[in-house]
């Protein structure tokens, strides 16, 4: 299944690839409470991580998973890993748009992993991630959640003027849109997919800036209370098969 793609969108991430990491700032932040995630929902077995960037949680999930499979666009994100993580075997990175990637391999779980809020067309990816499952494989995506605490008290104090909306640090890190938990379902369903599971994790109540200043023992915390308090956490999960 090969997606076409143009110029402009290969240029679009070579541009935002230039100043983004998976592990700076609060994305560095956020990677332990994705990563839990990610293992109280999924199998073992092997893993492919579409939209990889520098492999932050391809490097996290390297112990519980026998093979890894990192497909990242961006030559320059994958030449950061490959440099930072020379010791780590059971990855392999494959440099090539998500849209073009091609295997005869199938994997346990494949991982959309705050990639669908980044691409032109959410539902012809989510389609072709499907395609790589072995039969009753695992599809898991996150997203950030337009309902969420946060955005409700920027909403509030007028930052932003609809939940959904793009604010300053998404249009930085190449956003297309803000996904409410409605408008992933239906992409998921309309790619064929069968939900089994999902919900929303980790309340924040304060910008990324704020909340990198937080004691870990509250960022834990919130986590935990996350999961008292559906539909308001920071990010969306979906755990999915194919229908």
């Amino acid at each position: 299944m090969k997606i076409d793609v143009e110029k402009a969108e290969r240029d679009r991430i070579n541009k935002i690839a230039q100043h983004f990491s998976m592990l700076d700032g609060f994305n560095g932040y956020m990677t332990k409470y994705r990563v839990e995630t990610v293992l109280a929902n999924c199998p073992r077995g092997t893993l492919l991580d579409i939209g990889s960037a520098d492999a932050a949680m391809a490097e996290a999930l390297h112990e519980f998973y026998d093979r890894i499979v990192a497909v990242e666009g961006s030559q320059l994100l994958i030449e950061k890993a490959v440099a930072r993580l020379p010791n780590i075997k059971n990855i392999e990175y494959v440099c090539v748009m998500i849209e073009e990637f091609e295997t005869d391999d199938r994997f346990d779980v494949v991982l959309l992993s705050f990639i669908l809020e980044h691409v032109e067309d959410p539902v012809a990816i989510a389609q072709k991630a499907a395609t790589f499952l072995k039969p009753g494989g695992t599809l898991f995506v996150m997203v950030p959640n337009a309902n969420s605490l946060h955005r409700r008290v920027g909403k509030c104090l007028g930052l932003i003027p609809e939940l959904d909306a793009l604010n300053a640090t998404d249009i930085r890190q190449g956003h297309r849109r803000v996904y409410t938990p409605d408008r992933l379902r239906a992409d998921i369903v309309q790619a064929g997919m069968r939900i089994e599971r999902e919900g929303t994790f980790f309340i924040k109540p304060f910008s990324n800036g704020q909340m990198e200043l937080i004691d870990r023992r509250i960022a834990d915390a919130l986590y935990q209370v996350s999961f008292d308090l559906p539909g308001l956490g920071s990010m969306i999960f979906i755990l999915a098969r194919r229908g």
